[in-house]
C-alpha cells in the first residue's frame, strides 16, 4: 500500500468512527485501528492502559455549582462563602493548569495509547490523541461559537464570588452580595442547564 493509498485509507476510517469521547467503547475501536495501522506498517506495536475520567465535565461542575453556591450563601454564612470558594478557586486554577486534582478523583475508566516502534533506537516517534473531546462542557453547544470566552466569562465570574466572599468576612455589608449575585447566577445557570 502507497502512503498516499494509505493515508486515504486512515482519514477514510477517521471519518467514519465519528466522536471518540475519553474511556469510550468507540476510542477503544480507534486504539485497535491506530495498533492494526502501525503493525501494518512494519512497526513493533503495544498498548498503554491507564485510569481516566469518561468526561472532564465534572471536575468543571463540581468548581462551578460549589462557586455559585458559595455567592448564594454570602449574606447568611459568610466565613464558610469565603473559604469554599478560596480553595474552589485554587482548585480550579489547578485543573486548568493542567494539574487534574479533581478530574483525578472521576477516572473510573480505562484509555489507552498505542506504542509503534521502528527497533530499538526509534527514528520517528508519532503522537496523536485517540479521544475527541465532545463529552467536555466546553464543546456543549452552548459554548460551541466561543469556547475561549465561556470559559473566561466562567473564571472572571469564579474570581468575582471569591473576592467578593473575601471581602464580605472582612467588610460585612449587604451590597457584596447583590455583587455576587450575577455571577452565581450566571455559573449556576449554564451549568444546570439541559444535557447535564
Amino acid at each position: 500500500m502507497s502512503q498516499e493509498s494509505l493515508l486515504d485509507h486512515v482519514l477514510t476510517r477517521l471519518q467514519s468512527f465519528g466522536p471518540r469521547p475519553s474511556a469510550s467503547h468507540k476510542e477503544r475501536e480507534f486504539l485497535l485501528f491506530v495498533q492494526e495501522t502501525l503493525d501494518h506498517l512494519g512497526l513493533q506495536t503495544e498498548q498503554e492502559g491507564f485510569r481516566a475520567p469518561a468526561t472532564y465535565t465534572w471536575a468543571y461542575l463540581v468548581f462551578w455549582l460549589g462557586l455559585a453556591q458559595a455567592g448564594l450563601v454570602l449574606p447568611r454564612i459568610p466565613l464558610l462563602s469565603a473559604i469554599s470558594s478560596l480553595v474552589l478557586l485554587v482548585l480550579e486554577y489547578f485543573e486548568l493548569s493542567t494539574f487534574p486534582l479533581v478530574s483525578w478523583l472521576f477516572r473510573f475508566h480505562t484509555s489507552g495509547n498505542v506504542l509503534g516502534k521502528n527497533g530499538e533506537d526509534p527514528e520517528v516517534v508519532l503522537l496523536a490523541h485517540a479521544d475527541s473531546a465532545t463529552t467536555s462542557i466546553f464543546f456543549h453547544p452552548r459554548f460551541v461559537t466561543s469556547p475561549r470566552v465561556s470559559l473566561l466569562l466562567f473564571i472572571i465570574a469564579s474570581l468575582a464570588i471569591t473576592g467578593v466572599s473575601v471581602l464580605t468576612v472582612f467588610f460585612p455589608l449587604k451590597l457584596w452580595f447583590w455583587i455576587a449575585l450575577p455571577f452565581a447566577l450566571y455559573q449556576k445557570s449554564v451549568t444546570e442547564g439541559p444535557g447535564f
